[in-house]
């Protein structure tokens, strides 16, 4: 189906639950497929565990694949508040975010301070 869902503009959702580490495969290798077909990738965290965080955000950094690693919603206020001050961050951004809202600038709440213009992106979804 990828020539059809290229030609139609779309990617699919792959949402990912998890509440710890791989232990049955190298995860990297099984998602390399995934990393040039118009697929994003959600992972969601069932823990806090901070080594199970940094678990997946490595698999993140070794991958060219479209993917954001979700938090619990406390820790992923936190994260958002750490970089962007300005906003608020609540249950239905977060479920936004889980289910694989296809805006870049939601991926980067958590991870850098937004422009004027990406704020506006935000904003005007909202």
């Amino acid at each position: 189906m990828e020539q059809q869902v290229r030609a139609a503009g779309h990617k699919i959702v792959v949402v990912i639950a998890s509440d710890g580490e791989s232990s049955d495969g190298n995860i990297v290798q099984a998602l390399k497929p995934l990393e040039h077909l118009p697929v994003q990738i959600v992972i969601r965290l069932c823990t806090d565990q901070d080594k199970v965080v940094d678990y997946w955000n490595n698999i993140d950094s070794q991958l060219e694949a479209d993917i954001d690693v979700l938090d619990d919603i406390s820790g992923e206020a936190a994260e958002v508040y750490e970089h962007n001050k300005w906003l608020t961050y609540g249950e239905p951004l977060h479920r936004l975010r889980e289910f694989g809202i296809e805006l870049k600038e939601f991926d980067l709440l958590d991870e850098s301070k937004l422009s004027f213009e990406q704020m506006r992106v935000v904003c005007a979804v909202m």
